[in-house]
């Protein structure tokens, strides 16, 4: 049957310790407030079924969350804290707050995830204690989203709404052989980016309500490590 644990401010904690892996045997969807993975570095997967959170959801010290191919929607943030590990494969996190890893390069494993930001209450912001690799990138929020931290893009950045703020030292990286589209008038990064390789890009930036495009082509003895900004 569903799990149904919506209640405002409830936390349903999955602590796994001296098990190889803990699962949640169930094919329908599942629906929590807060939810929080820990445990002992053993692996916690929660079902075939879409996962809905409609407060935050926090992968703590010894925790490692599969998300196991499908789609989370989150309403609040998502926190990676300690030593834990949020796995991710080939689903969509949808998510309505802010993005914390506190786990660096080893607490998110993007696979070929998308990262979804489409908040409807307010800006939301990408903090990492690395810089942060994401597979597919989405800024679906109108009110905007800002790199707290340094990110990269290997698969592509899709901007439908809303403008990705980034700063010299908070970059957007596009790395070799990502793609992204040229942005909106509603819809463009805001700062510094850098694009990896030889191919044909078009940098999707804009400044103070100003949609200003850039594109760069014929990259005569570019390679896959050619930097441009």
């Amino acid at each position: 049957r569903d799990i149904d644990c919506t209640t405002s401010g409830n936390t349903v904690y999955m602590i796994n310790t001296g098990c190889a892996s803990f699962d949640i045997n169930v094919s329908v969807d599942n629906t929590y407030y807060n939810l929080y993975i820990g445990g002992d570095g053993a692996n916690s997967k929660l079902p075939s079924a879409t996962i809905t959170i409609g407060g935050n959801l926090t992968v703590a010290t010894g925790g490692i969350y599969d998300v196991n191919t499908r789609t989370q929607n989150i309403t609040g943030n998502l926190v990676i804290d300690g030593t834990g590990v949020l796995t991710g494969t080939s689903e969509t996190i949808n998510l309505g707050g802010n993005w914390t890893n506190n786990n660096g390069a080893a607490g998110f494993v993007q696979g070929t995830s998308t990262a979804n930001f489409n908040g409807s209450s307010g800006a939301q912001t990408i903090t990492s204690s690395s810089t942060e690799t994401f597979n597919n990138l989405t800024i679906n929020n109108a009110s905007g989203v800002t790199l707290a931290s340094a990110a990269d893009v290997a698969g592509a950045l899709t901007l439908t709404s809303g403008v990705l703020t980034t700063t010299a030292t908070n970059l957007l990286t596009i790395n070799s052989g990502a793609t992204s589209g040229a942005g909106l008038a509603t819809a463009y990064v805001d700062g510094p980016m850098k694009k990896l390789g030889s191919t044909n890009f078009t940098f999707p930036l804009g400044d103070n309500g100003n949609w200003a495009k850039l594109a760069i082509a014929t990259l005569t003895g570019a390679d896959a490590t050619t930097a441009f900004t």
